[in-house]
């Protein structure tokens, strides 16, 4: 804009300069007065007497009756000729100058056009960049998440305990579809055993007893499936179970896929708790055992 300004500024100077210099040079030459040399004044003087001398009355008689041949300098046609040449100057410089001042606006207004574009792209930028981000972080907010819900004796009958450990005890484990979207269930290893330390994952992975089979659906309900494991608990284990010298634990991995197709897994590692404020199966302290992908 300062450019602009300092533009239009500047035409006006030049466009007044101009008109006043072309009204300067109409001025009749002939009101131009001249101081004569006196030398020449004087040699004329003399030509002119000895030709007044020479001619006589015929010559004086010839000279009155012979007609100008040119126009008085300052005749009515050459002024008012003059006159229009001046104001044609004038409406030339004036539509010059409106016509200047239609390319500033012009220009004015391009550029409030580009600035809004501008800002346009750049929201429509920050809208792709969001849409983007959205759609990226979609699979990851719709997606599955299969988790263990509880593990728990289910009936007061299902803990069997012998003498020498013969019969099976049954351990119910719940798993649960937290997520938005159904899951498909590729694979559940699930065990239970009495342990006086955790297990690794190593150890975990290749249990294959209570392996299922793929394509199990698993839907995003408040309702949880239910699993077993198995394990044979004599009294003495059990007795030192109570005493808290050694471990019942129910530990396991799960296998899924959600809808976008993207594997994902979930390890579990749940512990007896003899205590009587408890009484239960409760999630271990191992973050090793215990994570999701």
């Amino acid at each position: 804009m300062r450019t602009c300004y300092f533009l239009l500024v500047a035409f006006l100077i030049l466009s007044t300069s101009y008109v006043y210099a072309q009204s300067q040079s109409t001025t009749p030459s002939h009101l131009k007065q001249t101081i004569p040399d006196r030398k020449s004044t004087d040699a004329h003087k003399q030509t002119s007497e000895q030709q007044i001398i020479k001619v006589g009355s015929n010559v004086t008689s010839k000279e009155s009756q012979q007609t100008p041949a040119n126009d008085p300098p300052n005749s009515p046609d050459k002024t008012t000729t003059n006159i229009w040449i001046m104001r044609a100057t004038v409406a030339i410089a004036i539509f010059a100058f409106l016509q200047f001042l239609a390319m500033v606006f012009q220009y004015c207004a391009m550029s409030k056009q580009i600035k809004h574009l501008k800002k346009t792209v750049r929201a429509t930028k920050e809208a792709a960049d969001a849409a983007r981000k959205n759609a990226e972080a979609l699979p990851e907010v719709e997606r599955s998440y299969l988790f263990i819900y509880t593990v728990e004796w289910f009936r007061e009958e299902d803990r069997i305990l012998t003498e020498n450990g013969t019969d099976q005890s049954t351990i119910t484990v719940w798993v649960l579809n937290a997520g938005k979207t159904p899951a498909v269930l590729r694979r559940l290893n699930l065990d239970a055993a009495i342990r006086d330390s955790y297990p690794t994952r190593e150890e975990i992975h290749p249990i294959i007893d209570n392996t299922i089979p793929d394509g199990k659906i698993m839907r995003s309900t408040n309702k949880a499936d239910a699993f077993t494991a198995k394990v044979r608990i004599s009294t003495e284990q059990w007795g030192r179970i109570e005493k808290s010298q050694t471990k019942l634990l129910c530990y396991g991995r799960i296998e899924y896929k959600d809808i976008f197709g993207k594997d994902h897994a979930t390890g579990f590692c749940y512990e007896w708790s003899p205590h009587e404020a408890h009484r239960c199966f409760y999630i271990s302290n191992n973050k090793d055992l215990n994570y999701y992908t």
